[in-house]
């Protein structure tokens, strides 16, 4: 099968056309390959269209660990056939929107986050005073590692990556076997 012929034209079909309902936003060259956040380099398509894009993506190029990611990521539901995988992240989207907490729960995470001085007037709003959140990371700036040390975490993760990509190879002929049979 020709995974980039398939890819392409859902994407041009993808194009030209207009959906009512839930769609999905969908970068045609992914952001960790390079893509840019502009309109050309975005579609929208239904959610079942989005998981099969993400995995015809992961055959094309199956060395890249983040499109690995972004399909292991979709695939976290009961089911993992793209139609189940679209109806669970439509209804999830459906009741993401009609959520709303109640007063008293609005009224305990404010009593909280008052308790551990933040959007507390002792501390963000008054002249002088630091925020709660100052400075954090700021020791993250100052610090840096030796070049021997960066070296070694280099490799360890361009190692990691490989054995992941391999495992991930090794899943996707498995998984592909047991369907066939």
């Amino acid at each position: 099968m020709d995974h980039a012929r398939v890819y392409d034209t859902l994407m041009v079909r993808a194009k030209v056309r207009q959906i009512e309902g839930y769609t999905e936003r969908h970068h045609i060259l992914p952001r960790c390959m390079g893509g840019a956040n502009t309109r050309e380099n975005i579609v929208r398509l239904t959610a079942r269209e989005h998981v099969i894009a993400h995995k015809l993506l992961v055959r094309m190029h199956p060395g890249n660990i983040k499109l690995w990611a972004a399909v292991m990521l979709m695939g976290r539901v009961q089911m993992p056939k793209a139609r189940a995988t679209a109806r669970e992240r439509e209804e999830f989207a459906r009741l993401r929107r009609e959520f709303r907490y109640t007063d008293e729960a609005k009224a305990k995470m404010s009593e909280s986050a008052k308790k551990r001085g933040r959007n507390s007037p002792k501390t963000e709003f008054l002249k002088g005073l630091e925020p709660w959140n100052k400075g954090k990371k700021a020791w993250r700036k100052e610090y840096s590692h030796s070049e021997e040390t960066l070296a070694r975490m280099q490799e360890t993760k361009q190692a990691r990556q490989y054995d992941h990509s391999e495992r991930m190879t090794r899943w996707w002929a498995d998984r592909k076997a047991a369907t066939v049979k």
